[in-house]
């Protein structure tokens, strides 16, 4: 970094993040509230392939977890 410049953060670049639809689609229902097992129902999955989504969600966003990942997706316009 230099000494003036800050680290970068998840919203630095909103346009570097390309989520596959099952990934937009789990992070919908995460931001509705909704568990992964309410999820799989819905979505007609598994709750185990819904957590593989997710995963892969909370990996190319950076997040901590799921409902970060949401939060940062809703803040890039993602989902």
């Amino acid at each position: 970094y230099g000494p003036h410049r800050p680290p970068s953060g998840p919203f630095d670049d909103p346009g570097d993040v390309v989520l596959t639809g099952k990934e937009r689609e789990c992070l919908v229902w995460v931001s509705a509230g909704k568990t992964a097992w309410e999820t799989a129902v819905i979505m007609d999955l598994s709750p185990r392939t819904i957590e593989f989504h997710l995963n892969k969600a909370i990996r190319k966003l950076n997040a901590a977890n799921k409902v970060h990942a949401a939060v940062i997706a809703v803040r890039k316009k993602l989902i």
